[in-house]
């Protein structure tokens, strides 16, 4: 009696299965159409940029933004505006501090390893302020930078290669940066 009521239920199993696919449907289903749909269009590419965590390293964040450009400075452009222009917070306490900048992109050079970020900063006001801040800075100015293959040594200037002096504080970045040398 098991055996006659499990085939019962197995038979059952598999004419539910299926049935959909011989009865016709009013509605028409998801097919790989519409998933297609919801990834990027033809013009658009995935970026990954870094948001800043207090007290941990940056984390990879996938941004959407135009298609790669086809050179190396113009493709740590793009990144660099994907990242200033992107949202400010991420799951997980992932922040974003470029996005309230007074200071804009003004011009990418790459010189082997080197890329140079020189940054237009009006009054010599970046509007961040507080060594959380400064800090959260340079590790998505670095690490999104550096994420470029062939990228290794990041350097940031202000006004047409003039040092940069960043913040209240007044963070002095003299030298090219390094994710190793950022510690993590």
């Amino acid at each position: 009696m098991k055996i006659v009521g499990t085939c019962a239920l197995i038979v059952f199993a598999v004419m539910s299965c299926t049935a959909p696919a011989a009865r016709p449907s009013a509605s028409p289903t998801p097919t790989a159409t519409t998933v297609a749909s919801a990834s990027p269009s033809p013009g658009t590419a995935s970026w990954v940029v870094y948001f800043a965590r207090d007290l941990a390293s940056p984390v990879p964040v996938t941004l959407e933004g135009p298609a790669p450009g086809a050179g190396i400075e113009l493709r740590v452009r793009q990144r660099m505006e994907l990242l200033a222009n992107g949202p400010r917070s991420r799951d997980g306490g992932a922040f974003n501090v470029l996005p309230g900048m007074n200071a804009r992109l003004a011009t990418v050079t790459v010189a082997a390893d080197l890329a140079t970020l020189d940054y237009l900063v009006p009054e010599d006001d970046w509007g961040l302020n507080g060594s959380a801040t400064l800090r959260a800075f340079v590790q998505q100015m670095i690490f999104t930078a550096s994420e470029e293959p062939g990228i290794v040594r990041v350097l940031i200037t202000q006004n047409g290669g003039h040092q940069a002096i960043v913040g209240g504080e007044g963070l002095v970045v003299s030298a090219p940066q390094t994710r190793a040398g950022l510690g993590y």
